[in-house]
């Protein structure tokens, strides 16, 4: 990671704004980066002005004009001054401060600063659940970009599924990792910076406390575990270990080493890999038994996804090719199973995507298809044009206006693409009819799963009950 990621202070500014500190008050910096348990710091404090990440956007705005040359360290000073004397903040948490703390150290002599760490491997994989859950601001998304530079790191094949997932390279974030701590290391005073990792900080509490000169009565440790995010996309088990490993010790082994010397693995760091099945992805056509399939999917164990039509967008025009499918491809990297749409008409970047996945293509008799097709339109009330442009979307036919011949075409050109796609890999793609009998045997043979001791749900088989949705989608 380039060392110009953070701009030095140069003399004549430190010297400047060294003989004009900020008026005497205990202050606590907490500088980790974030995912580091800078949240879990800051709400240690109780009863004296303490916030995490506060006023975070201009800031942003600030630290991205000032790292790429459009202002310099004044504005950078104009700004930590009006928030120290508007905000009054004993404790001032955020993992922007690393790039404030030349200034700090120099402005607040009596300050004391908090690092946070956390081992690579454990911060990584917190870092990709959090971009995959959370849609950032456009200063937040700029930041990042500066920080994990994904211009200046290509995807190397065993990051597909980051590539894919809209994320950067891992050269980017655990580059930075190794940059963030080494600054801090360097910029602050040995006497004034304490380093804690991140499972201590409950443990160090009153360590630290002591450490910033605050009444051990301001430690509440009780709400450090409301931070905590419980959903875990599990992307990291796409990635291959040892090339994971690899770009663990290439960017961040010598402070592995000195925090973490026991962390060599990310089975060490507590992330064991789960024996994940392959993704199953059901890629019938709407009306063939796709809700069969998901019920089945769900009764074997899998974590099933269906019907998102709030994805639909995200096609474009449904020329694939040029779509921008980043947010359908991260939603797939936090499922086991999917049936319905869009998933229907990805077969292919799924594929590439996720290697060994299977695939299932259900099918029924054409006539029975259209019959059911046509009983379930006449069922529904007239389609808004947001829906027609839905299903133009979908189907690639000109609705409302679509004859019989045109519904039969359309679905005997998905079933001959994707038989095509798979053409001499039985492995990959099962075919079944579940009104032509097949079932139980058939679907788990092909999954190398045990039959279980239930009956084979079939879904929707009346016709007067088609299951349609609120949006006027298939089932």
């Amino acid at each position: 990671m380039p060392r110009e990621l953070f701009p030095a202070i140069d003399s004549m500014t430190a010297a400047r704004v060294a003989a004009a500190p900020l008026p005497p008050r205990q202050r606590l910096y907490g500088i980790g980066p974030g995912k580091s348990g800078t949240h879990a710091l800051a709400s240690l404090f109780t009863g004296i002005a303490a916030a995490h990440e506060p006023e975070t956007d201009p800031l942003i705005r600030t630290v991205l004009d000032h790292v790429s040359g459009r202002c310099g360290w004044e504005a950078i000073d104009a700004l930590v001054r009006d928030r120290d004397r508007r905000l009054g903040l004993v404790v001032d948490v955020s993992n922007i401060n690393i790039f404030l703390v030349d200034l700090l150290v120099r402005i607040a002599p009596d300050a004391r600063f908090v690092l946070t760490i956390r081992d690579c491997y454990s911060w990584l994989d917190s870092l990709l659940n959090h971009y995959l859950r959370v849609t950032p601001t456009a200063a937040w998304r700029a930041f990042a970009d500066y920080r994990f530079r994904p211009d200046d790191f290509p995807h190397p094949p065993a990051e597909r599924i980051l590539e894919h997932s809209g994320l950067c390279p891992l050269a980017g974030y655990l580059g930075y990792w190794n940059a963030h701590l080494s600054k801090a290391i360097e910029a602050v005073p040995p006497d004034r910076l304490f380093i804690v990792r991140t499972n201590d900080i409950a443990a160090r509490a009153s360590e630290i406390a002591s450490f910033a000169g605050l009444d051990e009565g301001t430690v509440d440790s009780s709400r450090i575990d409301e931070f905590r995010n419980p959903h875990k996309s599990r992307i990291i088990e796409e990635i291959p270990s040892d090339h994971l490993e690899e770009q663990v010790d290439r960017h961040c082994g010598p402070l592995m080493q000195r925090f973490f010397p026991e962390i060599r693995s990310p089975t060490d760091a507590g992330l064991e890999r789960s024996m994940r099945r392959q993704r199953v992805f059901g890629i019938g056509w709407a009306k063939t038994g796709v809700t069969t399939l998901g019920r089945c999917l769900r009764e074997l164990g899998y974590r099933h996804h269906g019907q998102r039509l709030d994805l639909v967008n995200d096609l474009g025009s449904g020329d694939l090719a040029t779509a921008d499918l980043s947010r359908i491809l991260a939603v797939a990297a936090v499922h086991d199973a999917f049936t319905d749409w869009p998933w229907i008409l990805l077969y292919r970047q799924f594929d590439e995507a996720f290697p060994g996945s299977k695939f299932v293509l259900t099918t029924r008799e054409p006539g029975r298809w259209l019959r059911s097709y046509r009983s379930m339109i006449a069922r529904l009330p007239p389609a808004t044009p947001e829906i027609v442009a839905r299903r133009r979307i979908l189907y690639g036919l000109p609705f409302p206006d679509v004859t019989d011949a045109m519904l039969l075409e359309r679905r005997a050109r998905h079933d001959a693409a994707v038989r095509e796609w798979f053409r001499g890999r039985p492995e990959s793609l099962l075919t079944v009819d579940w009104e032509s009998g097949a079932g139980w045997n058939e679907l788990c043979g092909f999954l190398s799963l045990p039959v279980p001791a239930v009956s084979f749900p079939h879904e929707n088989r009346a016709e007067s009950h088609p299951r349609i949705d609120s949006a006027g989608a298939i089932r």
